[in-house]
């Protein structure tokens, strides 16, 4: 049902400027703070060896958690 029904209303014109303007805001790079960096940062030493588990097991590209 809820496919059936996303089809119907994901076609509807009145969805078009608000599927545009959705996608213009969560592709927009936003600049980060220093704190965010530096938050950013951290988790990529944590989690380094992990990720690189990930992708020498599964071969997962993990090119953009790094």
């Amino acid at each position: 049902v809820a496919l059936s029904l996303n089809k119907k209303v994901y076609n509807i014109k009145i969805f078009q400027p608000i599927k545009k303007i959705y996608k213009s805001v969560m592709t927009n790079k936003r600049q980060l703070s220093k704190d965010d960096l530096a938050a950013m940062n951290k988790l990529r030493e944590v989690l380094n060896d992990s990720i690189e588990n990930l992708y020498n097991q599964f071969k997962v590209n993990t090119s953009y958690w790094r």
